[in-house]
């Protein structure tokens, strides 16, 4: 090649390399700009989502005790809904990208709620409004103040709230065992889910705070209690099945709870669990497995004996059936770590 034609090739591939250059700046421009337009858009959301919830909290501690405090039914079931809405603000997990001004609004919306705690009268208007719920039978209340109940729980789990926990704990176990056994006994409604949940928090409270005595104050010959185990229902976004299970369970993974061997004496509490096992799904099979395992089978404080009393023939034969199960189960659902396991 001549001389020209190689000064030619040369400038005609500098051309071609600066239009290259050329075109990846502007996808990378364009880019930046669309991750711009995001990062303004997710910050716009969280703003609105920020003040939405300036509006829906309450913002004194009066505020608390005057919407629970109402002999109108309607109100009273507006005062705990508003409620229920705060603590779930006070509870929300906020992730890395939470602004300031969102994490400030969550302290202050939880300072109301420990400042509320301690101008109540050992939680007296929660007393009231569900011991007037259970013997006027007002169905919406039934789960609605078991729920908040739990949140408040939730809430006063942390150093400064502890002492209003055990408090409220206290109450639930003196005051209100018969109202929870009542909605118990109705296995597919809102409040035997609620009251589950409930039963579960009071239980796990600071780390177990509470455990033994629940253990020993709790009737575990109810009538009603096997079909809560083998109840798949959903209610409001919650299995009656695993909230039992977590009960039932969390006994033995609570860290100062000392009387779950007592439940081993409980007939068929735990190999109740494992009825109709096939009909689970995959992730509830590998939760509840794991959940034995790590809290029974690696549990030194149970003895072995009681370790194969619990895995008798019957508890395997229904495993069993849970392994012969051939229903299709996506990796995505589950995790390729959490199949590789089973």
């Amino acid at each position: 090649m001549s001389a020209a034609g190689r000064e030619k090739s040369e400038s005609k591939r500098k051309r071609t390399k600066s239009g290259d250059s050329q075109a990846q700046k502007a996808v990378d421009s364009d880019a930046e700009e669309l991750v711009k337009r995001v990062k303004a858009l997710q910050t716009s959301e969280a703003m609105k989502d920020h003040e939405k919830d300036v509006l829906i909290t309450f913002k004194k501690p009066e505020d608390i005790q005057q919407a629970l405090d109402s002999l109108n039914t309607d109100l009273l079931i507006q005062g705990f809904m508003h409620l229920s809405e705060h603590l779930k603000i006070c509870n929300n997990s906020l992730g890395e990208d939470a602004t300031a001004a969102q994490r400030q609004h969550q302290e202050r919306s939880q300072r109301v709620v420990y400042q509320w705690a301690a101008l109540s009268d050992n939680f007296g208007t929660i007393e009231q409004a569900w011991q007037n719920t259970y013997t006027y039978s007002i169905s919406r209340l039934d789960s609605l103040i078991p729920l908040v109940i739990s949140q408040l729980l939730k809430t006063f789990d942390t150093a400064a709230g502890t002492k209003y926990g055990n408090r409220l704990a206290q109450v639930v176990l003196d005051k209100f065992m018969k109202a929870i056994y009542r909605a118990l006994g109705m296995a597919r409604s809102a409040a035997c889910v609620a009251c589950l949940q409930l039963l579960c928090h009071v239980a796990e409270f600071g780390r177990g705070e509470h455990a033994d005595r629940v253990v020993r104050q709790f009737d575990w010959t109810l009538k009603g209690l096997a079909e809560l185990a083998n109840t798949r229902a959903v209610v409001v976004g919650l299995s009656v099945r695993r909230l039992w299970v977590r009960f039932v369970l969390g006994f033995f993974a609570a860290e100062r709870c000392r009387t779950y061997n007592e439940l081993l004496r409980v007939r068929s509490l735990v190999s109740n669990l494992f009825i109709c096992v096939e009909k689970d799904s995959y992730a509830d099979v590998h939760a509840l497995l794991s959940a034995v395992y790590e809290s029974i089978v690696l549990n030194e404080g149970v003895s072995r004996a009681d370790k194969v009393r619990i895995f008798s023939v019957g508890l395997m034969g229904n495993l069993a059936k849970a392994a012969r199960a051939t229903g299709q189960v996506r990796l995505a659902d589950v995790g390729v770590a959490r199949a590789a396991q089973f």
